[in-house]
């Protein structure tokens, strides 16, 4: 494996991929894996030539903007993984395990918060202020994609959304209401200017460039049975059977070792050479594309709203 060609994505050409060393590359008649990543604003179609020269490849979770990319992958049989890394993250992996053995019981609900403050200066390049950026698009499309991967299918929304602080023509502040396919009921709570301490990026330690505040939680789960706090992955049970005046046993549960993203990448090679199935694949992807699309119609319309899926209709 090595690497023979590398790239950055041009507006200037069609919002095609522009490769610095095209020889190279168009040379091979199959490359093993391609990875694409870039900004929302170029690249959001995978051109079908990649998917006809490479054996797997892997994109950002918030360029995945086109229903096409799913027909285009069934169509060349190619792997399409999405980058949405959370997923990949340890903490997630064991929480993701836990529910699944059924701890928590009949899920009753889920609380999700997003809240800090982005200075004026991160908006400074003007595609972070048109329209298809921003809160939604750029920040709860990945905690959304954790619900689903947690929690399961959303069948319904309700959203109030509002950018009044900001005045860009994208949402800063938003409270959402979702009804889980399982009938959970969750409200996520997010803002990218209130100076808070909750949010993936400020709870997780995921990423160095964010000071911890380690002591808060960002998502709370709960059911019947139990309860999970993350990213502290702090359960809370009964011993006996539940009732309001018996205490609640709380344990820390012990996630496995490793970064996300290196995580994600140890993924990507072992799909690439046949040895694992994408953990999240471009139609998972575009089911939280599509969550997105509804908590937007929701807000515009002040309606319950249910995503849709174009590509299986």
């Amino acid at each position: 494996e090595k690497l023979i060609a590398a790239g950055t994505p041009s507006a200037e050409i069609d919002n095609k991929i522009a490769i610095d060393d095209g020889p190279a590359l168009t040379a091979m008649h199959t490359l093993d894996q391609v990875l694409i990543s870039g900004r929302k604003d170029i690249g959001q179609d995978v051109d079908r030539a990649v998917f006809q020269m490479s054996n797997v490849v892997t994109t950002s979770g918030t360029i995945i903007g086109s229903w096409n990319n799913v027909t285009a992958a069934r169509r060349h049989s190619t792997p399409l993984l999405v980058g949405h890394h959370r997923r990949h993250n340890p903490l997630i992996g064991r929480a993701h395990e836990w529910l699944a053995d059924g701890v928590l019981g009949e899920p009753t609900n889920v609380t999700a918060l997003w809240q800090l403050h982005k200075p004026d200066d991160y908006f400074a390049a003007p595609w972070r202020r048109e329209p298809g950026n921003g809160l939604l698009h750029t920040n709860l499309i990945h905690d959304l994609d954790l619900l689903r991967h947690l929690c399961g299918e959303v069948v319904e929304v309700q959203a109030m959304a509002s950018q009044r602080l900001r005045g860009l023509p994208y949402a800063d502040t938003a409270a959402l209401m979702l009804r889980f396919a399982n009938g959970a009921l969750g409200t996520v709570n997010a803002s990218d200017s209130a100076s808070a301490p909750w949010s993936w990026e400020l709870t997780s330690g995921e990423n160095p460039v964010y000071p911890q505040q380690s002591g808060q939680p960002c998502y709370l789960l709960a059911g019947t049975a139990g309860a999970l706090a993350l990213p502290q992955l702090r359960a809370w049970r009964y011993a006996d059977e539940p009732h309001w005046h018996a205490p609640l046993a709380e344990e820390a549960i012990t996630p496995d070792a490793g970064a996300a993203l290196d995580r994600q990448l140890a993924h990507f090679i072992a799909v690439a050479r046949g040895e694992a199935v994408a953990l999240i694949d471009v139609e998972d992807a575009a089911r939280t594309l599509a969550l997105i699309d509804a908590v937007e119609r929701a807000a515009a319309s002040g309606r319950a709203t249910q995503p849709s899926y174009p590509w299986e209709a």
